[in-house]
């Protein structure tokens, strides 16, 4: 039986729009990557589909945890240790209600056809970044300096509208590589400069250049929609 892990799930994600991020986004901001990487993981030998995985989850709920978690959970782990570094009960309490989340929205993955890599991501992440400010409520904690920063602009484009954080995704999907692989990289797997120009051999200083540049980009083309994000 599928248990609520931690008791947190009343807790609605701080950054996200009051009404949840709709599967389009989520498939708008996986387009930088091969769909198929997302849609056929190989583990263990066993090639496993994410609509195999979606349709297991609705039909025996324990054999569908099972499998996506031997598929996706060291993915779901690494963004969370990003953000919840000090203590493992944290990231394994938000790992489970990452994975409930998983299986309370399987049918409309489905029936959206969503990788369910990019939303395993977002949903990792921004459970992370809520558990991160309630245990800022109760203790003294601090993140590291360039990680926190990043968290903030995270804050600046997901504390919208639903349909703006439509557009950003579509924004986001729509730039030239390599800014858009290095935005995702930055605000969906919360990656440092560092580790970004190391991956795409690039300067650090090249990588902050082009953030800079984008997120500037990305502000005139919400105002030009009505939209404006506040830091």
């Amino acid at each position: 039986m599928i248990a609520n892990c931690g008791g947190r799930t009343g807790v609605r994600p701080l950054f996200l729009p009051e009404t949840k991020i709709s599967c389009k986004i989520l498939t708008a901001r996986a387009v930088w990557i091969d769909k198929k990487r997302f849609q056929n993981t190989q583990q263990g030998g066993i090639q496993v589909k994410d609509r195999d995985l979606t349709r297991l989850l609705q039909k025996d709920p324990d054999e569908g945890l099972r499998a996506a978690m031997q598929v996706y959970l060291p993915l779901v782990k690494a963004v969370l240790l990003r953000i919840l570094p000090r203590d493992p009960r944290d990231v394994e309490e938000c790992m489970a209600d990452t994975f409930v989340s998983l299986w309370n929205h399987a049918a409309e993955l489905e029936r959206q056809d969503t990788p369910l890599r990019p939303w395993l991501i977002v949903t990792a992440r921004n459970k992370g970044i809520d558990r991160y400010h309630t245990l800022c409520r109760h203790t003294a904690l601090s993140l590291d300096e360039e990680l926190g920063q990043t968290i903030g602009e995270v804050a600046e484009f997901d504390r919208a509208t639903s349909d703006a954080a439509d557009w950003v995704g579509a924004l986001v999907a729509a730039m030239d590589p390599p800014d858009r692989e290095i935005f995702l990289r930055k605000y969906y797997l919360l990656q440092s400069s560092k580790e970004i120009a190391a991956a795409l051999e690039m300067t650090e200083g090249t990588v902050n250049t082009r953030l800079s540049r984008g997120r500037e980009r990305l502000r005139r083309q919400l105002q030009q929609k009505g939209v404006h994000c506040h830091a």
